[in-house]
């Protein structure tokens, strides 16, 4: 019949414009069992995954057809809805998978025991750029490298220590959001160019400023 559009007949670049509009997890539930084209479309588009609004049923979906090793950005954060379900999609999900060209993560306020896991697994990230975090204790977290990360944003108290071996960062925005023990030297990486701290919690100045003097490269502050 004239005048008629076949799905089938519309151009890839058609698609891609139109997924644009679309969360990953609305492309791939909709569209991943039509065909073969499509599943080469998701996998080429679908890279980039905030786990904030799903549930547990599509997250399993999700886990089950996608190879994460080609995910490039994931956020995981909790809502009112879910108060521990970063928890749950770490120990669950992300612990157990490779992601191996993981550039962007962001994730929220962590659970001491699911603290440790996390940080466990950032190391077998080699891709990672940039890293957000929200309020950690680094007390017990051992130095460790990412080798092409350049740029951090978290939440701490004064024990920063594990961050002085990223060897490539460049960027830090640091947010002093509550403190434990008290602490006579903070260490930075010397590659650092661009600092920004946020005081929560009352912090002694001096400390702050004596912690600059190694950084040769700092540019903005």
């Amino acid at each position: 019949m004239s005048g008629v559009i076949v799905l089938e007949d519309l151009p890839n670049e058609l698609f891609i414009e139109f997924f644009t509009y679309l969360t990953s997890f609305d492309i791939i539930l909709t569209f991943e069992k039509l065909n073969h084209r499509f599943q080469l479309l998701i996998t080429q588009y679908c890279r980039k995954f905030d786990f904030k609004f799903i549930n547990k049923f599509q997250c399993d979906s999700i886990f089950r057809v996608q190879n994460t090793n080609q995910w490039t950005s994931l956020r995981l954060s909790d809502d009112d809805r879910k108060p521990f379900w970063i928890d749950h999609l770490i120990e669950n999900y992300i612990s157990k998978k490779n992601f191996s060209q993981l550039r962007f993560l962001s994730v929220g306020c962590l659970k001491d025991n699911t603290r440790q896991l996390f940080f466990s697994m950032l190391s077998s990230l080699p891709n990672l750029v940039s890293l957000s975090v929200d309020s950690v204790c680094g007390k017990d977290i051992l130095p460790f490298d990412l080798p092409k990360l350049q740029k951090l944003v978290f939440g701490s108290c004064l024990h920063i220590d594990w961050i002085q071996n990223f060897s490539q960062l460049e960027t830090i925005e640091y947010t002093i959001d509550h403190a434990c023990e008290s602490k006579d030297k903070l260490n930075w990486p010397r590659t650092t160019k661009h600092l920004k701290f946020v005081l929560m919690v009352a912090t002694a100045h001096s400390l702050i400023l004596d912690s600059l003097v190694p950084l040769s490269q700092l540019t903005k502050l």
